[in-house]
C-alpha cells in the first residue's frame, strides 16, 4: 500500500523517522511518500489546505496520515475515513474537514480499538503509537470496521471568509507556498460568475495587507501564466490548485509585498 505522511514536525525532525520505522515494521513492504513535514507547528488550516490539495493526485486506495494534532493526549478523537476512494488517519480537529466536504466519505470510523496501538502508547506521539500502526494494519489487509465504531460527526473548521456581490468579490490570503505566492480562497469559477453577471470584463486584483503600521493597498493586473508578466512584475492568475493566487514574476510576492496569511484580496473592476 502506498502509505503518505504530512505533519508538522520540521524537515529535520526525528518523529518522522520514528513514524517510517514503525511502518516498515509493521507493514508489508509499505511505499512511503513525504507529502511535506513543513507545516506550521499547530496550523490545522494549513495542513487542511494542503491535504484537500493533493488527494485527486493520488491512487486509489492510497493511505494519507496527517498529524498535525495540537490536542494530541486529549479528548479529541482520532478517525480512519474513506474518502475520493482513498484512506484518511488523523486527529478529528478538522485537518480533513475540506477534503471531507469536496468529497463526502463513504463511511468514517473512530480508532478505538488499542489491540492494534503500539505498546506502551505515549500520550503525547499518537502519530507513532496509534495512527502508524493503524496505516499498517489496515495495509496488511484488517478490515476497517475491526479499528472501531462508524460515526457520522466529525470536526468541520470554520470557513474563511468569502463574499460575491455583482461587481465585486472579496476573499483572503489562506496559503504561502515555497516561492512566496499568495494563494487565495477565491475559486477559479467565481470569476466567470462574476464576468456574467456584472459588466466586468477586465477585472483587477487588489491586495490589502494588513502588517505593518498601516495597511496598503497594491492592484496588480490578471494574467493567464506567469510568462505573460515581466520580470519582477506584480501579477494575479489562477493557480494549479484552482484557486486566484498572487505572484511575483521569479520572485516572492509574499517577500515584496509585505503579505501575510488572513491579508484580504478583492476583485473588482
Amino acid at each position: 500500500m502506498l502509505i503518505t505522511l504530512l505533519t508538522d514536525f520540521g524537515l529535520d525532525s526525528h518523529y518522522v523517522a520514528q513514524m517510517k520505522g514503525v511502518l516498515y515494521d509493521l507493514a508489508d513492504a509499505p511505499e512511503i511518500v513525504d507529502i511535506s513535514h513543513s507545516v506550521r507547528p499547530q496550523n490545522v488550516r494549513q495542513a487542511a489546505f494542503i491535504i484537500d490539495q493533493v488527494v485527486d493526485a493520488f491512487p486509489r486506495d492510497t493511505c494519507h496520515i496527517v498529524v498535525v494534532d495540537p490536542g494530541v493526549g486529549s479528548a479529541r478523537r482520532i478517525l480512519l475515513a474513506r474518502s475520493a476512494e482513498q484512506f484518511l488517519i488523523g486527529p478529528d480537529n478538522g485537518v480533513f474537514s475540506t477534503l471531507l466536504e469536496r468529497h463526502p466519505p463513504e463511511w468514517v470510523r473512530e480508532m478505538t480499538e488499542t489491540r492494534f496501538w503500539r505498546k506502551p502508547t505515549s500520550q503525547t506521539f499518537h502519530g507513532r503509537d496509534i495512527m502508524a500502526p493503524t496505516a499498517a494494519h489496515l495495509a496488511n489487509g484488517v478490515s476497517p470496521a475491526s479499528f472501531g465504531a462508524s460515526t457520522m460527526e466529525w470536526c468541520v473548521l470554520t470557513p474563511h471568509e468569502l463574499k460575491m456581490g455583482r461587481d465585486r468579490l472579496e476573499g483572503l490570503v489562506i496559503e504561502v507556498d515555497s516561492f512566496g505566492n499568495l494563494i487565495s480562497n477565491i475559486p477559479a469559477q467565481f470569476f466567470s460568475q462574476l464576468q456574467t453577471q456584472s459588466e466586468i470584463h477586465s477585472p483587477v486584483v487588489t491586495l490589502k495587507c494588513c502588517s505593518g503600521e498601516a495597511a496598503a493597498e497594491i492592484r496588480v493586473p490578471i494574467v493567464s501564466t506567469y510568462a505573460e508578466g515581466q520580470i519582477g512584475e506584480k501579477v494575479a492568475l489562477i493557480g494549479s490548485g484552482g484557486y486566484l493566487e498572487i505572484a511575483v514574476v521569479n520572485g516572492n510576492a509574499a517577500e515584496s509585498m509585505a503579505a501575510q496569511v488572513g491579508d484580504r484580496i478583492v476583485v473588482s473592476g
